[in-house]
């Protein structure tokens, strides 16, 4: 009877370890979308300004030498999986294998703790990430009930990695450092699928924007995120709704700004239509929905509006926007009626004449601190940036 609930239980840590590699390779994902400009919506995660993951897979911790903490996880807990498997399949002969996972699990839950001080220091948390927490704790605890040793053979344990015998103890001190090497290894791979030379861009991008003429904009209208009194960095961004680059920019641009709660994030509509932008030559399909974030903003739900631009970029969207106005829970009488008015039209000019009199060539634009930042929607060049902002 003892002996079945101890496989129980080794069989619960199996499915609660690789339920977190799954966890993490979601986060390893969405880190290198978000942080190389490829993302096209929102996490999947973000629930509100709170339950924001992408602000803290982007923040300023969200790496450890380089890579990201999610592929350290991953791998982690691969790891930690492939032991409780191997425990599994040498029956009797695996008490040295199970307080091996035992001790694994326990630096996995230590890194939790201070991982999610942090995410709570950040004022913003990842339902993901504290899935992942939640995770470690319960797979400690499996790993607790399959062994009776616990911490007593800390010591012996220890140095048998040190040793080799009949256990082949010593092929886990090779197992384990196998775990820093794939991870750098993984991270070099993906870092130069996104975008190779990555350190040459991001001097090449600070270059270009030292040297960029100061723009000073008066900024009566657009949409704010992060309110801070005397910002370290503030981002100006010009897009078009119909832009696809533009679509991209925007999770990484958010994340971002969400992460630091020095920064301050101002979109502009810059539509790519002459009926609301002189700087265009012809007409084009923009104008309505820049003035529907205008509009849906006097409901203070710009930024919604912006997301459902964003995310139906490309389908075929009703005139009137009646399907936001319905999905957004915006006045439908109200909203029409902002978006026929002078007051919206004009706004949409204000902003569009502030990108034609700073030179913007196309979109996305983005400007930090009033000079125009190449590769802006790229997270590493934004970090570098704000490094190089005076507090």
């Amino acid at each position: 009877m003892k002996q079945n609930s101890k496989d129980f239980y080794n069989l619960s840590a199996i499915l609660t370890s690789f339920s977190a590699v799954l966890l993490h390779s979601y986060l390893t994902y969405e880190h290198y979308l978000l942080k190389f400009g490829a993302a096209e919506q929102n996490s999947i995660c973000n629930i509100n300004q709170i339950f924001n993951c992408d602000a803290v897979n982007s923040s300023s911790f969200s790496e450890f030498l380089g890579a990201p903490i999610a592929l350290w996880g991953f791998f982690t807990n691969l790891a930690l999986f492939l032991i409780l498997v191997g425990s599994r399949l040498t029956g009797q002969k695996s008490d040295y294998m199970k307080r091996v996972a035992y001790y694994l699990s326990l630096v996995i839950v230590i890194a939790s703790l201070v991982m999610g001080g942090l995410s709570f220091n950040l004022g913003k948390l990842c339902l993901f990430c504290s899935c992942a927490y939640v995770l470690s704790f319960l797979t400690l605890f499996f790993t607790y009930k399959t062994t009776s040793s616990h911490l007593k053979y800390v010591k012996e344990d220890f140095l048998l990695l040190f040793k080799a015998g009949d256990e082949g103890a010593r092929s886990y001190l090779i197992f384990f450092a196998l775990v820093p090497a794939f991870v750098i290894l993984s991270d070099i791979y993906a870092a130069h699928s996104f975008i190779p030379n990555m350190d040459i861009l991001i001097a090449e991008s600070m270059l270009g924007w030292k040297a960029e003429k100061d723009q000073s904009f008066v900024l009566r209208s657009g949409l704010f995120m992060g309110d801070p009194a005397h910002p370290r960095m503030t981002i100006v961004e010009f897009a078009d709704f119909n832009c696809p680059h533009c679509k991209h920019a925007a999770p990484s641009l958010h994340a971002f700004a969400a992460s630091r709660k020095d920064v301050l994030l101002v979109f502009q509509n810059f539509p790519l239509d002459g009926s609301c932008n002189p700087a265009i030559n012809g007409p084009g399909h923009s104008c309505e929905f820049a003035k529907s974030t205008f509009c849906a903003e006097k409901e203070s739900k710009g930024w919604l509006a912006h997301d459902w631009l964003f995310s139906h970029q490309g389908q075929n969207i009703e005139p009137g926007l009646s399907d936001m106005t319905k999905e957004l829970g915006l006045d439908p009488t109200r909203f029409h009626a902002c978006l026929e008015s002078s007051e919206a039209h004009s706004a949409i000019l204000e902003q569009a004449k502030l990108g034609e009199n700073a030179g913007i060539k196309g979109t996305p634009s983005i400007f930090v601190n009033g000079k125009l930042l190449p590769g802006g929607h790229l997270i590493p060049v934004l970090e570098k940036a704000y490094q190089e902002s005076n507090p």
